[in-house]
């Protein structure tokens, strides 16, 4: 009964690993907005006061029926 109790324990605990890292991997960016240009997109990026963490910054062209338009995004 004792090697049962461990081993399920185990299994939980494994399991809230995984669930976590999980978590953290799938927030490696934040949506920032929406600028209409890559240079308002650039120069909002690099004027943003972040998060100690989020060091980076990322323009996303994204086209949107006639216009383009870049979606800002906080990195690690």
């Amino acid at each position: 009964m004792t090697i049962f109790k461990t081993g399920t324990l185990t299994l939980i605990a494994l399991a809230g690993l995984l669930g976590t890292t999980s978590v953290a991997a799938a927030y490696d960016q934040v949506f920032i907005g929406n600028y209409p240009t890559l240079t308002s997109c650039e120069a909002e990026g690099a004027n943003m006061d972040a998060h100690p963490g989020w060091v980076h910054f990322r323009c996303d062209a994204r086209d949107s029926g006639s216009t383009r338009n870049y979606d800002l995004y906080l990195t690690t």
